[in-house]
């Protein structure tokens, strides 16, 4: 996922006067964003009256959804379709209409829509697919929805991963075997996020300070190091709050330290991100509003985060009991987020403690860099069971355009700042 404009990427000074417009004109950059209307018109070939012309074809298929008055208004303004499943449901028809193949459906999902694509835990989607990959109608995919929704479950405690899953539905050749597999593994379609949700669980506890590490930090001793401490927060806390070349913000870090909960998950959040997105307010801009509320929706807080959490399921009979509590977005942007502060945390102290903090030591050149870290997170993505990074997203970006910095939680914490007050 290396980018064109590289050299302009590397390295941004956060105390320069261009900072801002840089990191701005970079998230906002329209080659690789592709707003929902201009991403509805092309794949449609561009015509003339691009409103006039979905709503045709949407009435030529017998589809009286999206109205006429949504189209306009796609079309005519910034707004794009909301991630409820009553708007997802529209987008499906327009691909019927469209008569798109799996491949364009998957990519219009994603890069358009910004949305997650074909969920095979939901028997809609599987109902989707099979239709559109004959070819069929939208019609014709509820008829294989109202059958697959009649098809009882075969009882089994077996929880297959979503990749796995997706990949033994998309090797049956009839709808026939799919409602075999339906029948057989009918129990994993309402396990929604299962491995995301536990993937989180599982880097909150290595990230978050414990009670032990908490005591330390608020009373370390002569013997105490970066070594002391278990979580890789706690870590970060006491190499900072050590750091003499900064002791304005050591002596500040310091006193939150001893005033404020520094196990829990907003302690943790405020101290990355520096402030509350939920609580802010996006910067005003006259640049493209659709990319910048694009990056406050969802936006990871202590609330969703916790919510999360308390949704996780930790045993067979909660598992088993999951439903569709929380949205692909609300779940996929901590796991980039967290994933984020582990990987970059865990070269940050690596430096600290070799006396290095020139991170790209460890690498031959900036490309490298960038590479390592995009193929780690794709790699987890894709494990959890997530769509991998793109470039057209644009929150996926703000972790593209950190990656090429020298300390980039630091810069993530700068960026943060330009978008949000």
């Amino acid at each position: 996922m290396i980018l064109d404009n590289l050299q302009d990427l590397i390295n941004i000074d956060i105390d320069g006067d261009d900072f801002e417009d840089k990191c701005i004109d970079f998230l906002l950059n329209e080659k690789q964003f592709i707003s929902f209307a201009d991403g509805l018109s092309n794949i449609m070939g561009n015509p003339q009256k691009p409103a006039n012309h979905l709503t045709k074809l949407l009435r030529n298929h017998d589809l009286s959804n999206p109205s006429d008055q949504t189209i306009r208004k796609w079309f005519n303004s910034d707004s794009r379709p909301n991630y409820d499943p009553q708007h997802r449901d529209n987008i499906f028809k327009i691909c019927f209409a469209l008569q798109l193949s799996i491949e364009e459906t998957e990519q219009f999902l994603k890069e358009v829509y910004l949305d997650h694509g074909l969920n095979f835990r939901d028997i809609k989607d599987i109902a989707y697919y099979i239709a559109l990959k004959k070819g069929e109608s939208y019609q014709m995919a509820q008829n294989y929805l109202n059958e697959l929704s009649n098809v009882p479950h075969t009882t089994t405690d077996k929880t297959l991963p979503t990749k796995t899953l997706h990949a033994e539905i998309k090797s049956l050749a009839t709808f026939d075997e799919v409602k075999q597999y339906v029948l057989e593994h009918g129990n994993n379609m309402s396990k929604y996020n299962v491995t995301a949700s536990k993937t989180i669980d599982k880097l909150l506890e290595v990230i978050l300070v414990t009670s032990e590490d908490a005591t330390l930090l608020r009373n370390p001793n002569d013997t105490t190091d970066i070594t002391s401490f278990t979580s890789i927060f706690a870590k970060i806390l006491f190499v900072d709050a050590q750091n003499e070349a900064v002791i304005s913000t050591a002596k500040a870090l310091n006193d939150r330290i001893e005033k404020q909960k520094v196990q829990s998950i907003k302690f943790f959040l405020s101290t990355l991100i520096m402030l509350d997105p939920q609580s802010s307010q996006v910067k005003s801009t006259n640049k493209n509003k659709e990319i910048i509320n694009e990056l406050y929706r969802n936006f990871p807080d202590a609330k969703s985060i916790s919510t999360i959490l308390e949704n996780s399921p930790k045993s067979k009979e909660q598992i088993k009991a999951s439903k569709t509590l929380i949205s692909f977005s609300r779940m996929r942007k901590p796991l980039i987020l967290l994933h984020f502060y582990k990987y970059w945390s865990d070269r940050y102290i690596e430096c600290s403690t070799t006396q290095n903090i020139d991170t790209y030591e460890y690498f031959d050149d900036i490309e490298d860099i960038v590479e390592d870290y995009t193929e780690d997170i794709d790699n987890f993505l894709n494990d959890s069971g997530m769509p991998m990074l793109s470039s057209h997203n644009p929150y996926d970006k703000i972790f593209i355009l950190c990656s090429y910095q020298s300390n980039p939680l630091q810069f993530f914490s700068a960026l943060i700042s330009c978008i949000f007050i």
